[in-house]
């Protein structure tokens, strides 16, 4: 669908790269969540929380992976730690759906 009206934010269309832009925005929201619930947890893993610990833990292990550029989904965790790490509620582990929309002239 081409339209004067209607601009892309790169300027072209290109569906892999614009998948692949959404995923870094993914990532990087799953990174800045992240840095700020540790930020908030430090106090109760000083306090001596054993919940606090082990997310701080798992946090510990995700947050050079995210850094990375990678999705918290390819992180090798243990059981355990998939279980504590589904507390983050990352971005990234939403089930996501890609529409493509087409326009084709009909000419009878």
């Amino acid at each position: 669908m081409k339209s004067a009206d209607i601009h892309h934010v790169s300027g072209t269309i290109d569906p892999i790269r614009d998948i692949e832009v959404i995923n870094t925005e993914l990532v990087l929201a799953d990174l800045a969540s992240l840095q700020k619930r540790r930020d908030r947890l430090q106090k109760e893993v000083r306090a001596g929380s054993k919940s606090a610990k082990a997310e701080n833990a798992v946090m510990e292990k995700l947050l050079p992976h995210l850094d990375a550029g990678r999705p918290a989904v390819t992180a090798d965790l243990t059981p355990e730690e998939k279980v504590v790490g589904a507390r983050f509620l990352f971005a990234d582990l939403k089930t996501h759906v890609v529409l493509r929309a087409t326009w084709r002239k009909v000419i009878l």
